[in-house]
Order: structure tokens, then sequence, then C-alpha cells
């Protein structure tokens, strides 16, 4: 029995599972094979990433989590673009801890209209830990007083 090696060339459409509609505010990136490359099944051949919408993960303290809930408000920075303040929603709070760190995964998303967030930037996101109505702010320093001295 004689064993040939049959090659054929191929063309080959991937799909991913996308809207249409969204489908400019997506990116391909294309860094893990080369064109033309033989490739195994199941290895990776592309990141799709969404740009319109940026997840931005984050590990809060076990003394702050009681102070996180889904669907809060939080203003995030982005280190790239000092000037400008975003607004993101908290869409996931994990219920189990790291074991290796004791904090807990929250993940708050922003919108990228202008799609210049990229992943990987530094992101700084606020949490309100506590709303106190009615309180009344004053600097701290303002309340010392002088001591005389005789």
């Amino acid at each position: 029995m004689k064993t040939f090696l049959l090659s054929l060339s191929l063309l080959v459409v991937l799909a991913a599972p996308l809207q249409a509609a969204y489908a400019e505010r997506f990116e391909l990136d294309m860094q893990n094979v080369d064109i033309g490359e033989f490739i195994d099944t199941g290895k990776p051949i592309a990141d799709i990433i969404n740009i319109k919408r940026i997840k931005i993960n984050v590990r809060v303290p076990e003394l702050d989590i009681r102070f996180v809930l889904q669907g809060q408000k939080t203003p995030v920075r982005i280190d790239a673009f000092p000037d400008r303040t975003l607004s993101g929603t908290v869409d996931f709070v994990a219920f189990k801890a790291d074991p290796a760190t004791k904090t807990f995964l929250v993940r708050t998303v922003i919108e990228n209209p202008f799609g210049d967030i990229r992943p990987g930037m530094i992101a700084r996101v606020a949490f309100v830990r506590r709303v106190i109505p009615d309180a009344l702010l004053a600097p701290l320093l303002r309340w010392w007083t002088k001591v005389a001295s005789g």
C-alpha cells in the first residue's frame, strides 16, 4: 500500500460571531501567523478586538468590595488622554476573591466612540465608596486651632 501526500491550496473564509452593524468598530490583530503560513488545528490565528466598548479589569480589596455594585457608574481616566474623564459602568463583580492577592475582580466598561483608546492602555478607575446625604464637607486643616503659648 502506498501513501500519497496531497497538497491543496484552499481559500478559507473565517467567520466571527459579530453583528454586521458593528463590524467597522472591530479590529483584526494578526500577530500570531504570517500570510501563507500553515497552521495547526486549534491554533489561534488572530485576535478580534472590540474597539467600540473597552472592558477594564480592576482588583478591589476585600474591605472595599461591599461598596461596589453592578451597574454603578465609575469615572475613568486614561493616562494617554489626561484631560479626558470618561464614564464607565460596572458590569461584573466577582463573588470569590483571588486566593493569591485576596482581591476581587471588578470589570467596568467604557464607550470608545473615537476608537482612540486601545486595549492595554493604563486606566484609572474611581469607585464611590459611600454617599452620605446632607453631609457637610470641610477641609481638615481648617479645623485646627492655635494653642496660645505664653
